[in-house]
């Protein structure tokens, strides 16, 4: 039995990020106006789960700003969704 296939996709929240992103994906991985299962269009870059980890990894470190977006299936547009939440913790401040 063959296991799941998830294709990863980071958007840039700024210039900076999307920068940092570039430098270390091709431009073929560059995705442009792809619109994604909450009906909203947006340029993202492919990219490996090696990648993203090292992205998240150095989120804090290198002061980057995006999120974090996956489908599912031997599709790689197929219903794009924000997994930004798996990824990214913010801290909780305590009140």
């Amino acid at each position: 039995m063959a296991g799941k296939v998830y294709n990863w996709f980071i958007e840039p929240k700024d210039s900076r990020t999307n920068e940092a992103i570039a430098s270390g994906c091709s431009e073929e991985n560059l995705v442009t106006g792809i619109e994604c299962a909450d009906e909203i269009k947006r340029n993202l870059w492919r990219c490996t789960p090696q990648f993203r980890d090292k992205l998240v990894a150095s989120r804090k470190s290198l002061g980057l700003n995006f999120e974090v977006f996956c489908s599912e299936g031997k599709n790689t547009f197929n219903r794009i969704r924000n997994v930004s939440h798996l990824f990214l913790k913010k801290n909780k401040t305590k009140k």
